[in-house]
């Protein structure tokens, strides 16, 4: 990209659709292993004290 000569401000961005959409399907299935490790963790506490208050 030629500049001309002077003072200038030259910013390089880069913006690609499948970075983005790789992004989102990483923070989605981020949040669904947090949903269901949470989601075993209460199953396993409550089959837990579930068997403590039968005996």
């Amino acid at each position: 990209m030629p500049i001309p000569a002077g003072e200038h401000e030259v910013e390089l961005r880069y913006e690609s659709a499948a970075l983005e959409v790789g992004i989102i399907i990483s923070v989605v299935a981020y949040a669904v292993c947090v949903v269901f490790v949470f989601g075993v963790g209460l199953q396993y506490r409550y089959k837990r004290v579930g068997n403590a208050e039968s005996t």
